[in-house]
């Protein structure tokens, strides 16, 4: 190489081509030599099965493979059904008109089958078919007793409406229909009695009339039967084993039983309010363990000692011999009773220092300054400030209480005068003063929502209110297995007030449903019911879990994060009914009753939803509007009246914008005077027909006030169902 000759020299940027990648091409004789035989096939066919595509007739054959998989599981789940080791099909047997014999069709069911095995219970009846390897449980629902018909449909199959030919069609039918298909509608068979000595003509006329009156309610009606001789008795039975069952989602989340037995374990004192509860029955639903908790109805949950396995007294197949000892304890995992959480009384409060934190201040302090001095000042300082909590003055706490609700409720409404004390007719009854203002309120509350005369004196309550709110935070017991269940510790008036005639059903609870929280459900208005339904007003909820009073506010169903809450639930309206109650999962139909005035034993469906949300952080503002009118107006400035009554208010609400009914925005200047006007000013030129209008918002909280105990009450059926189902069939 010559000298002098500069040559270049790569630098850091340099191209760099890529290597080549030996390991993806090796061929596949080199694979399998490197393998030495660990695989199970050779290479070639291992990757000739990853990129094979099926052709047709092999999709084929897999789609015909697939689709008879589903079928022999589906039918493998049908023969089950009603079988050995399968709950019984559970049939309510419900008179549609007065005077039908359900004892009569239920002896004709049970004698159906010569070879059929019928089985007494305390309370129902019990058809064993052997030759078809199923049971039927039948139950009787007594007339017009609707709360009877709600309690034995959360576990019903089947519902049996009997009608007879002769007489009128009831009209406490159709308010059952409402509460049913409120609540949720198992399958639904339709029969007609008394038809044994009519002409076949007139036997199809009936049921096609009786069709008729039916499909209002139930579009899909396709058949009716018949309950004059023993075949048709058979095509009812052979009907219920063979037919497809609705599914329920709420009583599959839970297991169930129906009581068919029940003993009294005797208290070990004579004074004690206690006493165990032993429940014979069916489990039903998901598995029953020991560690999870029964509802008893109209008392509330309870845990469980022990679920033992017995001998099935209704079994398809003959048991001989004794049963081997099953029985489950409940261990370390069973659920607690507590229905509030534990709140611990130092959680964000100030802790005593840490010893680093002693040690760090030490060090600051002098070094002639004693240590204890300084633990004696540093308790003395810890003192001092938990007492300044006593310093805040009273008017600055804004107390949520529903004291202040009630007294916000209790301001006459603005608007009043002009609803007359003529426009209400209680010549040709007798109506009490509160009802009438009760009415008088919820006609201005439609016509003038929200708005309140500002009253004399003490505005506190109304000084709280504020005109805008930033983002607020608010395993033994299968299904089919009869079991032995042990309640500990269930009150003694409780068991003594037991029956074996009344059905006793029981829930098992999921996880967490013993615990109280806020429940917000979606109500809508019945269509029958017209009465007024105020917030706070006492109402019955009936959940297919439980059954409790509680005193909900309302409010509106909106997307927005926060919802107004409404002083009354007028007819034909939904809104969000908030309450302090324990969780429920839903799906969670609901029926809302209401006491009438009249009486306290006789009550009214009043409005029907399910349950919405449970969560404590939905923000229900309460809007109070004040209302003025203009004195004086040049131009856009307005002085303005009726609205305060002294000084000191105005000056207080001065920061508050002002609206009024005809679009104008506006807000106050300065008062004149000491009698409450005030000087205002607004965008546009205001109108003297126009009225002044001020909102002010408050949130509010559902009050705990749930009650689970409720006392057996009537129905009161409104008349426009009983006009218009009171027909012939």
């Amino acid at each position: 190489m010559e000298e002098g000759v500069e040559r270049h020299t790569p630098g850091q940027l340099r191209q760099t081509n890529k290597k080549h990648k030996t390991g993806r091409h090796r061929s596949k004789r080199s694979i399998s030599n490197d393998s030495r035989g660990k695989v199970m096939y050779s290479v070639k066919t291992i990757s000739k099965n990853m990129h094979r595509q099926l052709s047709k007739q092999e999709r084929r054959f897999q789609s015909k493979q697939k689709r008879k998989l589903q079928r022999e599981k589906t039918v493998e789940a049908k023969r089950q059904r009603g079988g050995a080791d399968a709950p019984p099909f559970t049939v309510a047997m419900v008179s549609l008109t007065e005077g039908v014999d359900l004892a009569g069709c239920l002896d004709l069911l049970l004698a159906a089958y010569p070879n059929a095995k019928a089985v007494k219970s305390s309370n129902c009846q019990y058809l064993i078919l052997e030759n078809f390897s199923k049971r039927i449980c039948f139950n009787l629902v007594p007339d017009c007793d609707l709360f009877a018909l709600l309690e034995i449909a959360k576990i019903a199959d089947f519902l049996l409406l009997v009608a007879d030919v002769k007489e009128k069609f009831s009209s406490f039918a159709e308010h059952a229909f409402s509460c049913l298909c409120a609540q949720g509608l198992p399958n639904v068979l339709y029969a007609l009695s008394g038809t044994e000595n009519m002409h076949v003509k007139k036997k199809n006329e009936a049921k096609t009339h009786l069709m008729k009156i039916l499909s209002r309610r139930f579009p899909k009606l396709e058949k009716i039967y018949s309950f004059d001789t023993n075949a048709d008795a058979q095509v009812v039975v052979r009907d219920i084993i063979n037919q497809k069952l609705k599914r329920l989602k709420f009583r599959e989340l839970r297991s169930s039983i129906l009581v068919d037995n029940f003993k009294l374990v005797p208290p070990t004192e004579e004074t004690a309010k206690a006493q165990n509860l032993i429940l014979h029955g069916i489990v039903r639903g998901r598995p029953l363990s020991a560690d999870d908790l029964i509802y008893l109805p109209n008392l509330g949950p309870f845990q469980l000692k022990y679920v033992r396995k017995l001998l099935d007294p209704y079994s398809v197949k003959p048991q001989k011999g004794e049963l081997d000892e099953e029985i489950d304890y409940p261990t370390e995992k069973q659920s607690s009773l507590n229905s509030e959480a534990d709140v611990d009384p130092m959680d964000s409060e100030q802790t005593f220092p840490t010893e680093a934190e002693l040690k760090s201040a030490t060090e600051k302090l002098s070094e002639d300054e004693d240590e204890d001095d300084f633990y004696s000042a540093c308790e003395s300082d810890t003192s001092s400030m938990a007492d300044a909590t006593d310093l805040i003055p009273e008017g600055e706490n804004v107390d949520s209480s529903e004291d202040e609700n009630e007294a916000n409720d209790n301001y006459s409404e603005f608007g009043g005068t002009s609803v007359g004390d003529d426009s209400f007719s209680i010549a040709d009854q007798e109506v009490k003063a509160e009802d009438v203002q009760r009415e008088k309120q919820a006609r201005d509350d439609k016509n003038f929502p929200d708005e309140v005369d500002t009253p004399f004196g003490n505005i506190n309550n109304i000084k709280k209110a504020s005109m805008a709110l930033g983002p607020s935070i608010w395993a033994v017991g299968q299904p089919g297995t009869y079991v032995e269940i042990e309640l500990c510790d269930v009150p003694v008036h409780y068991c003594n007030s037991l029956t074996r005639e009344r059905p006793l059903i029981v829930f098992s609870l999921l996880e967490h449903e013993q615990k109280l929280s806020v429940c917000n459900f979606y109500l809508n208005r019945h269509p029958a019911s017209e009465v007024e339904v105020k917030s706070k007003d006492e109402l019955v909820f009936w959940t297919p879990l439980r059954t409790f009073s509680v005193q909900p506010i309302f409010s509106e169903h909106t997307i927005g994060n926060k919802h107004k809450f409404l002083r009354f639930f007028h007819p034909g309206t939904s809104a969000i009914a908030s309450v302090i109650c324990p969780i429920t999962f839903g799906p969670c139909p609901v029926l809302v009753f209401q006491k009438t005035p009249a009486a306290d034993d006789v009550s009214t469906l009043v409005a029907t939803g399910s349950l919405h949300s449970i969560t404590p952080y939905r923000v229900v503002v309460k809007r109070t509007v004040l209302s003025g009118y203009p004195y004086k107006i040049n131009k856009r400035y307005v002085v303005a009246r009726y609205m305060f009554h002294t000084r000191d208010d105005i000056m207080w609400f001065k920061p508050v914008q002002l609206r009024t009914k005809w679009g104008r925005r506006g807000h106050i200047m300065e008062p004149l005077g000491t009698h409450g006007y005030m000087k205002c000013k607004f965008d546009g030129h205001l109108k003297s027909q126009d009225t002044i209008l001020m909102h002010l918002y408050k949130r509010v909280f559902p009050k705990l006030n749930y009650n689970p105990t409720v006392d057996e009450f009537g129905i009161d059926i409104p008349d426009s169902l009983i006009a218009g189902s009171m027909k012939s069939v």
